[in-house]
């Protein structure tokens, strides 16, 4: 069922960004800037961790979580559901445009693991940051969130002009860095004391 309140915030969490980051392009006009891109990314990473956030909110409400073991379960599994959620979401606008798949995309498996892995972490590290109410690990998932879509908008709409390999290696690099930070957190948290720069 944690799973299932994942797939529920990804839904969420794109119906939002298609208003924010809808009226952000507005704004910004047919051919966005760096900072514009960056704009988009905040957006997006916004929206999307707030739904998490929520459905992890409301699961410790309900009383689902009661522990550090759960805190930390409940936020991958919620995580998780919300990552192969955005698979679907991303197949479907693809079938919706008719574009073909025309070679083995396993670039496309790559991305969408370290995608994947990335929302599970991130799952962890916000179940985490409401178990023990702290805002800084918030901060630092929408801030590696924005990271990551900022670089996507910047390499699909060929702003910058970088191999498909080398934007995995990093999407897989970021993914890495807040896995490493979920587990400083998860270490300190089960420890019972508070990570150095995490509050």
């Amino acid at each position: 069922p944690w799973f299932g309140y994942g797939v529920l915030a990804a839904y969420l969490g794109f119906a939002m960004q298609g208003g924010v980051n809808g009226a952000l392009l507005r704004g910004l006009g047919s051919s966005p800037d760096v900072w514009g891109y960056a704009a988009l990314g905040v957006g997006a990473a916004a929206c999307q961790t707030f739904a998490k956030w929520l459905a992890l909110r409301f699961l410790g409400r309900v009383g689902v979580v009661t522990s550090p073991f759960r805190a930390v379960a409940t936020g991958l599994a919620v995580g998780l559901g919300f990552g192969l959620a955005e698979v679907v979401i991303l197949g479907e606008n693809q079938i919706a445009r008719q574009a073909g798949i025309l070679v083995f995309p396993w670039l496309g498996i790559w991305e969408r693991a370290a995608a994947v892995g990335f929302h599970a972490f991130s799952g962890a590290v916000l179940a985490i940051a409401i178990y023990e109410e702290r805002w800084m690990p918030v901060l630092v998932v929408v801030a590696l969130h924005a990271l990551d879509d900022t670089v996507a908008g910047l390499v699909s709409a060929r702003v910058v002009r970088v191999s498909a390999v080398y934007t995995c290696v990093f999407f897989s690099f970021v993914t890495g860095l807040l896995w490493t930070y979920s587990q400083t957190l998860r270490r300190s948290m089960l420890a019972g004391t508070p990570a150095e720069g995490a509050s």
